[in-house]
């Protein structure tokens, strides 16, 4: 089997029997869980490869079980194992957002095979699994540098063109790399500088939400500097748009800049709170549902997405301030 990368390894291999099977050319394992399950585990709204990403985590979860606990079934394991297979991975250097993200399939369908109840929840979750995120806290990947206007300003115009659709968007790298030609719903007319795009490859879709994301002039007549006026404007920033948007020396333009494709979504955050900070009124849900995000009270990903947020000003960061509006607003 050809390892994508180091880390896609060094998760599989904390299921060693898996590894074993899938380096000996067998097939695939089956779900640990019936179908109908694992389909009232994750509803509805989640794209098909998230979904696969979640199957795969059961799958190596068993492999664990098979090599460390001698074969036990998925239906008969409780919170306990769960946490050690955390620590496992913990120790094996796996990062704490990926520890994270495998655990919480898990739990999620354990919980609807009611092999973990409330007090569980209670009194052993929480703690356990903060337990587990210290021992991989070192090594937590970094999250996406913040881009700047100065390393906006020296990209290629080609690129820079991307960021810009990806910001209108709101979207994530890959989203934006699917936007072609067909993607168009409605075009701007004469006198209107609108235009209506498809989105086809979403991480997350809510139950009621929409593949479609309309896409306003973003010019921001308050800013003295003329180029930099126009530079997240769809319309007027970068002439007629070229199919597709994103080109392979984009790749390498934005890392001499030292700026990741996921660098506009956090980006975004810090200005939506730059600019709440400002007093500006804006809509916490509309920037969630802009960004495709499921909104939840505690606004954990705003958090997480705007950290570092005071090191920033405005002025320092592209111009995003009318983008924002158009999006957010309060209505």
């Amino acid at each position: 089997m050809v390892w994508r990368t180091a880390r896609h390894r060094q998760i599989w291999n904390s299921g060693g029997v898996l590894a074993l099977r899938a380096k000996r050319g067998r097939k695939p394992l089956g779900l640990p869980v019936p179908l109908q399950i694992f389909e009232k585990a994750f509803p509805t709204g989640f794209v098909v490869g998230t979904i696969n990403n979640k199957k795969t985590h059961l799958r190596v979860f068993q492999g664990y079980l098979d090599t460390f606990h001698k074969g036990k079934k998925f239906e008969d394991c409780s919170l306990d194992e769960l946490i050690d297979w955390g620590k496992n991975m913990a120790r094996d250097g796996v990062g704490r957002q990926v520890v994270s993200n495998y655990m919480e399939t898990v739990r999620t369908t354990l919980i609807e095979i009611g092999n973990i109840d409330m007090s569980d929840l209670i009194c052993k979750w929480q703690h356990h699994h903060a337990c587990v995120e210290r021992e991989c806290h070192t090594n937590s990947p970094s999250q996406a540098p913040i881009c700047t206007w100065n390393k906006w300003a020296n990209l290629g115009a080609r690129t820079q063109h991307f960021l810009a659709v990806m910001a209108n968007l709101g979207s994530r790298f890959g989203t934006a790399q699917g936007v072609a030609s067909h993607s168009i719903i409605k075009s701007s007319s004469q006198g209107e500088n609108v235009l209506c795009l498809e989105l086809e490859d979403l991480k997350f879709q809510p139950e009621n939400g929409t593949r479609a994301q309309e896409i306003w002039c973003s010019c921001d007549i308050t800013e003295p500097d003329h180029a930099k006026r126009k530079a997240a404007c769809f319309f007027h920033g970068y002439g007629a748009p070229r199919f597709p948007f994103f080109s392979r020396s984009s790749v390498l333009d934005l890392s001499k800049q030292g700026i990741r494709p996921h660098s506009i979504r956090r980006t975004l955050a810090v200005c939506f709170v730059l600019m709440i900070e400002e007093g500006y009124s804006l809509s916490v849900k509309r920037f969630y549902a802009w960004l495709r995000w499921s909104y939840k009270p505690q606004l954990k990903m705003l958090a997480r997405y705007s950290n570092g947020f005071s090191k920033y000003s405005l002025s320092r960061l592209p111009p995003f301030k009318e983008l924002i509006l158009n999006n957010c607003s309060l209505e």
